[in-house]
């Protein structure tokens, strides 16, 4: 029997978006505070469905369950927005940036993506949606004044471009944790309004 992967399903970002991302994270102070993890600008992207540890024979049915929805989908068009972070910005644990423009269509996507994913034994997702990037994760070790200047830089720092995030399709990936951090690799591709066009 094949070992499981670890895998989810996500919309990738445009280099020209993950260049803006990075320059948010330094202006937040990537490059000299260490009490926030920040990932790797390459290695962020909209999740629309994690789905666990997998058999690898798995992947067909869920490609299958991607291109149903994505077939009946039209390419549509986001934009990073606000800086933000979970539980508030006042005592931070992950900070994210949200997005614009058409969220209607993103959520309808993913509600449409989790219920079709329940037919080939997936659970239906318990929260809301909430589309977001996460630049980073604040550690369990932060000082009280640290996370006061941390929340401070939050309220004050701005995007300083949104370029747009054009969803073409979306994407079936494998998550392997190494001590570097994650790496990804991508198993099967989607095209919006039309059928599968990549699958390992």
């Amino acid at each position: 029997m094949m070992d499981k992967i670890r895998t989810f399903i996500t919309i990738e970002l445009p280099q020209s978006v993950k260049i803006v991302l990075k320059r948010l994270q330094i202006d937040l102070g990537a490059d000299k505070d260490a009490f926030v993890k920040w990932v790797k600008p390459d290695s962020i992207h909209l999740t629309l469905k994690f789905l666990g540890n997998i058999n690898p024979e798995k992947t067909s049915e869920i490609s299958a369950a991607m291109a149903n929805v994505a077939q009946n989908t039209k390419p549509f068009l986001l934009s990073v927005s606000q800086l933000g972070a979970f539980p508030n910005t006042r005592s931070p644990r992950i900070i994210w940036v949200g997005l614009t423009n058409d969220t209607n269509i993103l959520a309808g996507l993913q509600k449409r993506l989790d219920q079709s994913l329940a037919s080939v034994g997936f659970a239906m997702e318990s929260k809301t949606f909430s589309p977001h990037l996460t630049l980073g994760r604040v550690r369990n070790d932060i000082r009280p004044d640290q996370r006061r200047a941390l929340a401070e830089k939050l309220t004050t720092t701005g995007l300083k471009s949104n370029p747009p995030i054009r969803v073409i399709a979306i994407n079936l990936m494998q998550s392997d944790l190494t001590p570097q951090g994650a790496l990804y690799t991508q198993l099967a591709g989607i095209n919006l309004s039309k059928r599968l066009v990549k699958a390992n």
